[in-house]
């Protein structure tokens, strides 16, 4: 109905959600504090993460515990992303996460499938730093016997001249901050399109509607994207030099 959604208004579903998996044997609640996990995982050497614990445990639910989803222990979750192309990951290496926290709040991962499977999400379109969370997506959706299964896209992030991904705390990222520097917003909107993606015609600079008409996720490209402020300021150099006398006073 294009009204925003609030989870905090639909923690009722995905606790109902947490249920079947429970009652499946696919979860099981954990009253391991994260120092512990953290200890034995420095104990054992390796990467770090949970190892099980209290998968055998049959532990009922009580203060402290959270609900963590069954990982196999054999096999792979894949998927075809759009920009990287196939995605493989082995079960063994992913440990078993959690669904609800000892809050009885859900986690991203929870929320995020049942909100996508409810109205029916076609497209998963995010920053690749959400990559390691998509086979823990995908199990969680099996489990939940889902048949849901969307188009993944995960985007390249954008990093500073220094390669380092961008900061709020310490690159300039606000759209108030290029706007008080006099940059006109169809230029930023020009070269922001641009960052990982590029028209098939090599032309840049071009109006959205444009833009639009050529983008295609597939022509996204897997690498850091670089934010080059010089490449922007040239950007917004030829949209300026554009405006006629009244639109250039106007903007001034």
């Amino acid at each position: 109905n294009g009204e925003p959604t609030h989870q905090s208004e639909r923690l009722h579903l995905y606790a109902k959600a947490a249920d079947q998996p429970l009652a499946e044997g696919r979860a099981y609640w954990c009253d391991c504090p994260t120092e512990q996990v953290q200890q034995r995982a420095a104990e054992r050497g390796g990467p770090p993460g949970y190892d099980g614990h209290c998968r055998d445990r049959g532990l009922e639910r009580g203060p402290g515990t959270a609900l963590r989803f069954v990982v196999p222990d054999e096999g792979s979750t894949a998927f075809d992303d759009l920009v990287r192309g196939t995605v493989t990951f082995e079960h063994r290496k992913l440990e078993d996460f959690v669904l609800l926290r000892s809050s009885g709040i859900p986690t991203f991962l929870l929320a995020n499938l049942v909100d996508d499977a409810d109205m029916g999400i076609t497209h998963v379109v995010r920053g690749e730093e959400h990559v390691n969370g998509t086979p823990k997506y995908l199990l969680i959706g099996d489990a939940l016997h889902l048949d849901h299964r969307p188009v993944f896209a995960h985007l390249p992030v954008l990093v500073n001249e220094q390669r380092k991904k961008l900061s709020k705390r310490r690159d300039s990222v606000s759209v108030a901050e290029f706007r008080e520097a006099g940059y006109l917003p169809e230029a930023m909107v020009n070269y922001l399109a641009l960052l990982g993606w590029g028209p098939r015609d090599g032309v840049e600079i071009r109006p959205l509607d444009e833009i639009v008409e050529q983008f295609r996720l597939d022509d996204v490209t897997p690498s850091p994207a670089f934010f080059d402020t010089k490449k922007l300021q040239h950007f917004n150099a030829e949209y300026v030099r554009a405006l006629d006398a009244d639109s250039f006073v106007e903007r001034a």
